[in-house]
């Protein structure tokens, strides 16, 4: 009556279920299906403003988080955890130990972003983070990157939905757009499934080719 949307009923549905149907041992809701979840496709940037998200950033930290999320496609998690040992500059590399459903892979570093990581590698110990949190030794934590993110945003005059997770979307799609092939895509963002991948077909461009 409310017209909720489809993920909050069967959020609820799968309260009550557990509730009743696992713990009382009550069938409330056997045989019955939860709401489909609409399909939506991922959210992206332009490379316009994908550019003027870089151009925001007025530090070394925020251009190369930036770097990392728009241009390597890495989740806030995965970059937040890197250490300059992961760095592999003998093949232009960054081992990502992966993070939730993605992979454990090596995704190739842009020409961009090889500077930053030469004269990194250089200053700092293999055990030190890129990116340190407050505590000595610790890491960056995601809520203050995604922090980071949304602030260069606001400067650059993006919309509110230019997240960490916008990016990676966004890089996704602009690498299809750029020749790419699809299980390359896969393996860069450590998708299980090409499945997964496949998604993105359907975010470029009619006269775009893959």
């Amino acid at each position: 009556a409310r017209r909720c949307s489809a993920s909050w009923l069967a959020m609820n549905m799968g309260i009550l279920r557990t509730v009743f149907d696992k713990i009382c041992g009550i069938p409330l809701l056997q045989g019955r299906v939860g709401p489909k979840r609409p399909d939506r496709l991922p959210r992206i940037l332009s490379r316009e403003e994908v550019d003027s998200l870089r151009k925001a950033a007025e530090d070394f930290r925020e251009a190369f988080l930036l770097g990392l999320l728009a241009d390597c496609g890495l989740k806030i998690g995965e970059a937040c955890a890197l250490r300059w040992a992961d760095i592999r500059l003998g093949t232009d590399e960054i081992h990502v130990a992966g993070s939730g459903s993605t992979l454990e892979r090596s995704v190739p570093v842009p020409a961009s972003l090889l500077p930053l990581l030469r004269e990194g590698k250089k200053r700092f110990d293999a055990d030190a983070p890129l990116f340190a949190g407050r505590r000595s030794g610790s890491t960056l934590s995601t809520r203050m990157a995604e922090r980071i993110v949304r602030r260069c945003a606001r400067r650059a005059g993006l919309p509110h939905h230019a997240t960490s997770m916008v990016l990676r979307h966004s890089y996704a799609v602009l690498a299809l757009e750029t020749g790419v092939n699809i299980r390359e895509l896969q393996i860069r963002l450590g998708h299980a499934s090409v499945e997964t991948t496949m998604l993105y077909q359907r975010c470029l461009p009619p006269e775009a080719t893959v």
